[in-house]
């Protein structure tokens, strides 16, 4: 008995951990969506937390092997992080930005996306938010599980040139902003 509600426990936490994971975009789907839109892009910024970092470190490296790019990775936990981090940026190199509390903050997200855009670097990030509010291209997962790729090019002008109306249709963008 005590055997039988052990295995059913941990089915369980297992089923519910496959759902948390299931949850998030692998970063193996970021990386191949950043090497659709930048198919020579041979170098790439992350920034990301540290608690993020250490459970994917080892996907980000097989995800940027996968897709023939060199990932430089931040971690950023402050603002402090943030300023150091882009001043790591090189320009033109694409920005591989996840989610997180420090990103997201709107200070955080302002200063990131003036900076980007100073530099040219576009951003592909795992937030709606990002995207809505200036970054050029995200990934997210909808209500249905199923990956939702919006792509803003009304603060990414200078980038609309490379966006035909093939491109966008062979990525399968679900959203454009103009």
């Amino acid at each position: 008995m005590k055997k039988t509600t052990l295995c059913l426990v941990c089915v369980f936490i297992l089923m519910l951990t496959a759902q948390v994971f299931a949850d998030e975009v692998s970063p193996l789907q970021i990386f191949h969506l950043m090497k659709q839109v930048f198919p020579a892009q041979e170098k790439v910024a992350v920034f990301i937390s540290d608690a993020q970092y250490t459970k994917l470190k080892d996907k980000i490296n097989l995800a940027a092997m996968q897709n023939n790019v060199k990932a430089h990775v931040f971690i950023v936990e402050s603002s402090g992080d943030i300023g150091t981090a882009l001043n790591g940026l090189e320009k033109n190199s694409v920005l591989i930005l996840f989610e997180s509390r420090t990103l997201l903050n709107n200070t955080s997200k302002l200063y990131i996306l003036s900076k980007c855009k100073e530099k040219q670097v576009p951003i592909v990030t795992t937030s709606k938010a990002y995207s809505d509010s200036g970054a050029l291209v995200a990934v997210v997962k909808d209500q249905d599980d199923k990956l939702a790729l919006t792509l803003n090019l009304k603060q990414n002008a200078h980038l609309k040139d490379l966006f035909t109306e093939e491109l966008i249709a062979k990525i399968g963008f679900n959203d454009v902003i103009l």
